[in-house]
């Protein structure tokens, strides 16, 4: 029924748009020769962070951080999507001023169950267009791993997972782990409004020497953060959707105390 594949493919839609922020995990693989592009502009300002022991101090300045960040996913076939992430960054504090492009992400989905869609491992590598002190992004090497799950009714979409991240030093290599939730606002189909909460951690798996200045990147050496983030998505047309996401750090070590909001278009050709 013509109402059905309208659900299917707005579910679909809502599984690669839960995630907030532009590094967020997914479930949703394409079919293939299907691409999807998001963009995605966002602001986020810090005034304090807590550091390595989780005591909170005032930064002694407003960390603001400007990005715009691209994606582009293209579904190689069933069995795989392969994406790209990279983005330009202006970061100041003060009187520092950095900005540039930020770290390039490059990597693959697959299938957990060769059946169904919404059960996915994702594999990637970062790798930092710039190093040093002027680094808008973590500014080392990466590799990353994640598993990823979504339970879906016309009502609601449930996602979770978790992945682990092995930085290149000074970063230490992190665990994470999330879970959101989303859904229509009124009769999945009709209205093209929905919503989306999710909460995310994260902490470090070695110890590695606290960099006092990562608060303008916020690229912690020993970053535990606990994550809080609301959104609304429109519908705006077949394959075109529109959104705005605010999100919080509730609480964490060596990581800014952030607040940011993020408005994104996302585009998917079939």
């Amino acid at each position: 029924m013509p109402w059905r594949s309208g659900v299917r493919r707005t579910v679909g839609a809502a599984c690669l748009l839960l995630g907030a922020g532009p590094a967020a995990a997914s479930s949703y693989l394409l079919s293939e020769g299907e691409v999807y592009y998001r963009g995605v502009l966002g602001q986020s300002q810090a005034s304090a962070a807590w550091d390595a022991d989780g005591t909170l101090a005032d930064l002694g300045c407003n960390a603001r951080r400007t990005t715009f960040d691209n994606s582009l996913e293209w579904g190689e076939s069933y069995w795989y999507t392969l994406y790209g992430r990279l983005g330009l960054t202006e970061a100041r504090c003060a009187e520092r001023t950095r900005q540039g492009l930020g770290d390039l992400t490059v990597g693959a989905r697959g299938r957990l169950n060769r059946y169904a869609n919404y059960r996915a491992w994702e594999i990637d590598a970062t790798v930092p267009l710039q190093r040093g002190a002027e680094s808008v992004g973590c500014g080392v090497y990466g590799v990353g791993g994640n598993l990823e799950r979504s339970d879906r009714t016309p009502y609601l979409v449930v996602s979770y997972g978790g992945g682990v991240q092995l930085w290149q030093a000074p970063l230490a290599h992190r665990l994470r782990l999330q879970a959101q939730a989303g859904g229509p606002l009124g009769v999945e189909g009709i209205t093209p409004w929905s919503w989306q909460l999710g909460l995310s951690g994260e902490t470090s798996l070695v110890d590695r020497p606290v960099d006092p200045q990562a608060h303008l990147d916020d690229c912690g050496t020993q970053s535990r953060q606990l994550r809080a983030g609301t959104g609304l998505r429109y519908r705006y047309a077949r394959g075109i959707t529109l959104g705005c996401t605010f999100d919080a750090t509730l609480a964490g070590a060596d990581v800014n105390r952030t607040l940011g909001l993020s408005c994104g278009y996302s585009y998917l050709w079939d």
